[in-house]
């Protein structure tokens, strides 16, 4: 059995990876990233003490999957039982996904809507203005189907931001406008302001690869109380 998992919004693939893989068994062998072949065609063509077929689990975050291993994994599909984690977004026209499909394997593709309201909601909510960003929270605490890409977001503009007031060497390799809003927030907030939004924004993002349920409004309402100091 193949599972997939993947998809631009890698804050809820992440999540439903962690859930799959907690139902997983005990006799396992993961790996992160590709890199070494044999080690995984060897593990996925291993059985457990049972007998049974040892559950392989593969992470890849930035890893493309190799051709001989895609090939090995499909035309070996009903000796191994196999979770794979792609940490991005795979065209819905991959020849893998879908002979995955074809073979009967399971596919569960996340997809964030970044649409306007949400890149609206983070600029709120860094604007500067603490009226202006708690209204804007409010009203997503309203909407029933809550993005789980605006905590992303945040957190992304927030390290920037931080990287802009610490001249990093990272922002350099930013494009002209991420780094001309960086800047931006950079003059909105101190230092000290943006490490501790930061760290909050890190310690969600943790928790959610390693399974523990955490509140995105709660993390959110944290990350407002340190940028806004109430």
């Amino acid at each position: 059995m193949i599972t997939v998992i993947c998809g631009n919004d890698t804050f809820s693939s992440r999540r439903k990876f962690q859930e799959v893989k907690s139902q997983k068994a005990h006799e396992i062998v993961e790996f992160e990233g590709a890199h070494d072949i044999e080690k995984i065609m060897l593990a996925l063509k291993s059985e457990s003490l049972f007998g049974n077929p040892l559950q392989v689990i593969l992470e890849l975050e930035k890893d493309l999957l190799p051709p001989d291993l895609e090939n090995f994994i499909v035309t070996n599909q009903k000796n191994n039982n196999l979770l794979i984690w792609f940490g991005y977004n795979i065209p819905k026209k991959n020849d893998f996904v879908q002979k995955v499909r074809e073979v009967g394997g399971v596919v569960y593709e996340f997809s964030a809507k970044k649409s306007s309201s949400n890149f609206d909601l983070v600029s709120a909510l860094l604007s500067g203005n603490k009226d202006f960003a708690i209204k804007a929270f409010a009203m997503y605490q309203e909407n029933k189907e809550k993005d789980d890409y605006v905590v992303g977001a945040l957190a992304f503009e927030i390290r920037n931001a931080l990287g802009v007031a610490c001249n990093a060497q990272f922002v350099k390799s930013l494009k002209p406008f991420p780094y001309s809003k960086a800047q931006t927030y950079a003059k909105r907030f101190s230092k000290e302001q943006l490490l501790g939004a930061f760290k909050i924004a890190l310690e969600l993002d943790i928790n959610q690869k390693t399974g523990f349920e955490d509140s995105l409004s709660f993390a959110i309402v944290r990350i407002l109380t340190v940028l806004y100091k109430f």
